[in-house]
């Protein structure tokens, strides 16, 4: 006949989604397995995040790869039939893409490749939510380049931009937890998912790291930071943001290239 038992149809259904999935899980997973060793992110994290985006793709293909079995059993001119979706899901997967690329450009800085100001924002209320609902605490640290107005003066604006680009090729750590973001000019922020003490230590060595460093024109670089942790220091994000900009403006005030954490007993708060 025409048309197959039910029984084939469904036999080719179960085929074709079990070894669908079983692509998928693979390759998923190793793709995650190597991002979480060289990038230094949460592999269970990464897997989550991913299934969850490849979810609706998987049904997609694997439903037009069942229903391309059963019209070939049944007759394989039928086929012709799967023109229409698969000439849609071409056109949805392209629009994707590009939404996709050109989200990536409006949430990244153009000079040092840095998420800019609008990703720090969405990324601080991510991980503020993550945090609320894990209980685990992060901290929050502003980064200042010392005397940068004197760098531009001196060495002129094109050396300026290279030190930026190079300073955030050094901030910019994920195997240690740090995320990195420039607000514009030369301020940066960290989102560093680790406790204070640990947290301050790296971003200690980071600023040691900055000063030793040969930039472009042998131009002499010092960065200042300030450091606070959520919850413990505040539960607001307009507050913590407030408190690590003094913290930084502390840092500056008290002979730069350094870091100043938080502490709730001072008297000298920023305006």
């Amino acid at each position: 006949g025409l048309w197959l038992h039910s029984t084939d149809v469904l036999e080719s259904t179960v085929w074709a989604f079990g070894g669908g999935a079983l692509f998928v899980l693979v390759n998923v997973g190793l793709v995650c397995l190597a991002v979480s060793f060289y990038g230094g992110e949460r592999l269970g994290a990464l897997l989550i995040d991913n299934m969850r985006h490849a979810g609706a793709a998987f049904l997609t293909m694997a439903s037009l790869a069942a229903l391309a079995i059963v019209l070939w059993e049944s007759h394989p001119g039928l086929l012709a039939l799967l023109t229409g979706p698969l000439a849609a899901l071409t056109l949805y997967q392209r629009s994707a893409l590009d939404w996709r690329i050109a989200n990536r450009a409006a949430h990244t800085d153009s000079l040092t490749g840095l998420g800019n100001l609008r990703a720090y924002e969405l990324d601080l209320e991510e991980t503020t939510d993550r945090s609320d609902e894990m209980g685990d605490g992060f901290c929050l640290c502003y980064v200042d380049v010392d005397s940068f107005k004197e760098i531009n003066d001196t060495f002129g604006h094109p050396v300026g931009d290279a030190a930026l680009s190079g300073l955030a090729k050094m901030l910019a750590a994920p195997e240690k937890g740090i995320r990195a973001f420039r607000f514009g000019g030369d301020e940066f922020a960290l989102i560093i998912e680790r406790p204070l003490d640990e947290a301050r230590v790296l971003v200690e060595e980071l600023c040691e790291r900055v000063a030793t460093t040969v930039f472009e024109s042998d131009v002499p670089v010092t960065i200042s930071a300030g450091i606070a942790s959520y919850p413990s220091h505040a539960r607001e994000i307009d507050e913590l943001q407030r408190i690590v900009d003094s913290s930084l403006y502390a840092a500056k005030s008290g002979g730069r290239n350094g870091v100043r954490a938080y502490d709730p007993t001072a008297r000298a708060i920023r305006s």
